[in-house]
């Protein structure tokens, strides 16, 4: 078959289209964690053209107000106000200002060009939850380096972690004064507007569990053939207890063994204090995973108004080869009912 040249040339139209579209990252893609998060940001029109490459450098001031801006005029509406600095014309800066999400360095000056580090990006974020009217409930921040972080920002950093918005790196560490990369500062605000979107929603009263609160107790009874994962919804005392009696053997829910919590040390400790009173307002939901037993190497990222348990899956695998089983325990509020729900895994390296 012979094509004219016309329709040669329309063919080769329509590749270097499809090569610039947002399926077609090619040489300069988002890490492999981040991809699907970072393409439904795009889609959603939160990212700024000028964003949508080098995903895994260090993002500015200014971009991320650029980020922070398309999200607040996505969900509010344009913001007429400006507040200038000296050293900047930047609209999103002087945008972000005005509703008094972001503030200077001092002597009337805002560094657009310095690196965000991963406490300043918690304050804004803290902050534009604040003014889309979906504040993070409040949480003292629980990671291993929480000392190291500023004054200024310790509030706004628990705050995140409990909506779930922000993480830790490896060895359950904040790493405040780390740069933010742009691929990151993309999911965090993909992450702000699910939960604007979903608190607005009246579908079903549901909205995503961004306050959450998780433990992760690890188990020795490890089961050939079980189909993980396993999820199981406790709506009360009683059923807990007897999720209790109908697995302690089968998967030795001993107290002996290590519960990865604050106060826990093992699978008994860890469900003492859910009384009756706390089931009158909450429930939980039971993850049974599949791990390497060497180390933790899953967090819960979140869950998703349709009942996703979005669990990142940390990497490289490090540790032993053998594996084990972990039980995860997620607090919800009786708000928050979806139809059912699933496990979905995400992968992310240890930074």
């Amino acid at each position: 078959m012979r094509f004219s040249k016309k329709v040669c040339i329309v063919v080769m139209c329509v590749v270097m289209m499809a090569a610039n579209g947002i399926a077609a990252y090619a040489d300069d893609a988002p890490s492999s964690w981040a991809l699907g998060q970072v393409t439904a940001a795009v889609n959603e029109n939160l990212v700024p053209q000028n964003l949508r490459s080098s995903y895994t450098q260090a993002i500015t001031r200014a971009e991320f107000c650029a980020l922070a801006v398309s999200l607040y005029e996505t969900v509010i509406g344009e913001i007429t106000g400006r507040v200038p600095f000296d050293d900047t014309d930047d609209l999103d800066v002087e945008k972000m200002a005005f509703v008094g999400i972001v503030s200077g360095v001092g002597n009337n000056r805002f560094d657009p060009g310095g690196a965000l580090t991963r406490e300043q990006a918690a304050v804004i974020l803290s902050r534009l939850s604040d003014a889309l009217d979906q504040p993070f409930r409040e949480q003292a921040a629980a990671f291993a380096d929480s000392g190291s972080i500023a004054e200024w920002a310790v509030d706004s950093v628990g705050r995140v972690q409990a909506a779930g918005i922000m993480n830790g790196v490896d060895d359950n560490r904040f790493a405040p004064q780390q740069p933010y990369t742009r691929e990151q500062s993309i999911v965090t605000i993909l992450r702000t507007y699910e939960i604007t979107k979903s608190e607005g929603s009246s579908n079903m009263g549901n909205q995503p569990s961004g306050t959450f609160t998780v433990q992760y107790i690890r188990t020795n009874g490890y089961v050939d053939g079980a189909s993980y994962p396993i999820i199981t919804v406790i709506p009360s005392k009683n059923e807990l207890m007897q999720y209790y009696e109908n697995s302690k053997d089968r998967y030795d829910l001993s107290p002996r063994e290590i519960a990865y919590s604050d106060s826990a040390s093992g699978f008994i400790d860890a469900i003492e204090k859910y009384s009756d009173s706390f089931f009158a307002s909450r429930y939980l939901v039971i993850v049974l995973l599949e791990e390497g037993s060497g180390s933790i190497r899953h967090r819960v990222d979140r869950v998703d108004g349709n009942g996703d348990v979005v669990i990142c899956r940390l990497l490289p695998e490090i540790g032993t080869s053998d594996m084990a089983e972990w039980h995860i325990i997620i607090e919800l509020d009786s708000s928050f009912k979806p139809g059912q729900f699933n496990a979905v895994f995400i992968d992310e390296p240890m930074q």
